[in-house]
């Protein structure tokens, strides 16, 4: 199962954080990218110029504010995004600013659920994204915002780097591994239950 109309991005599945023009923005913004997806994937709106893309990106940044200050585990000092909660606070504000209403569910340090939880939300048409937590180095998607976008069995499609990803689960899961898996959803009329 695979949602159909995920944004495509001049050919890229997504955006990719790669593309913003400050080094330090680019290493910290994968949860930029990631909520940049969400919004153009429930607008409806899959065929998208890069320009304008990476100008809405722009607009997420200021908005959700990356930790930027020492860390010794890469290149940039950033941490980026390191809340869930308060990224999912943030771009469901950004969003209704925008004329998109939305809701969402944080599920909070998952591992054995995460892949459960993300496949039931996908059945019921939401969106789901993944922070997945660790020590660094430990997976090359450890400590990083992607958004779900299909399963086949034990097997995650996600979108990261601008790219269709497929992982079996428990490759993702390596020991350690914690799961933020944050679930939104369209609001029928604009109001907020």
């Amino acid at each position: 199962m695979e949602l159909k109309n995920f944004p495509d991005v001049q050919g890229s599945y997504g955006g990719n954080q790669s593309w913003f023009e400050k080094s330090l923005w680019a290493a910290g913004g994968c949860g930029v990218i990631a909520s940049s997806n969400i919004y153009y994937y429930f607008k409806k709106e899959n065929k998208i110029r890069k320009e304008d893309y990476m100008a809405l990106a722009r607009a997420l940044y200021y908005w959700l504010k990356p930790l930027h200050f020492f860390n010794p585990q890469i290149k940039e000092d950033t941490y980026g995004i390191i809340s869930p909660g308060l990224w999912t606070q943030r771009s469901l504000r950004f969003f209704r600013l925008r004329g998109l209403f939305l809701e969402a569910k944080v599920f909070r340090f998952i591992r054995k659920r995460a892949l459960v939880e993300a496949k039931r939300a996908l059945l019921k048409g939401q969106l789901p994204a993944i922070m997945v937590l660790g020590p660094p180095g430990s997976t090359p998607y450890v400590n990083h915002f992607m958004v779900i976008t299909g399963f086949s069995g034990d097997r995650l499609i996600f979108s990261t780097w601008g790219k269709r990803m497929e992982l079996e689960f428990d490759e993702l899961a390596a020991p350690g591994i914690f799961f933020h898996l944050i679930v939104f959803k369209g609001v029928e009329d604009g109001t907020l239950l």
